[in-house]
């Protein structure tokens, strides 16, 4: 699979809002610095992704690599005012977020559904 194969199975774009596929995403290597991820960085930098939301359904588990990566796109998000929403995580991920202190950058949610939801409500706020 090449690199465009990859990032075409890894987002959906629905509107202003980019939903990532986590599992996918940490299936690539997140932890491996071989694998370049600046596309999505530069995604998240764009004035028309309002919100991403990383739907971590199929990932057990987070590592402090992924938890540094998810804060390096909120970090581009802020620049222009938009959103990081997590959803579908197990009770294991909730608490590795918890015990790191980064549960105030993001959004989170318990179904794909619900974080769609929060994306238009986001949008009709002024």
């Amino acid at each position: 699979m090449n690199e465009n194969e990859d990032i075409s199975a890894l987002i959906l774009r629905k509107g202003p809002a980019v939903i990532v596929t986590a599992a996918k995403l940490s299936e690539l290597g997140i932890d491996k610095p071989a694998y370049n991820f600046t596309w999505l960085f530069d995604m998240a930098e764009e004035e028309s992704v309002h919100t991403m939301i990383f739907d971590m359904d199929g990932l057990e588990m987070i590592s402090s690599a992924f938890i540094g990566f998810l804060l390096g796109v909120y970090q581009r998000l802020k620049k222009h005012s938009a959103r990081l929403v997590l959803c579908r995580m197990t009770p294991s991920i909730v608490k590795a977020l918890e015990l790191t202190k980064v549960t105030r950058f993001f959004y989170l949610c318990g179904t794909l559904e619900e974080a769609e939801k929060r994306v238009q409500k986001d949008v009709k706020s002024p």
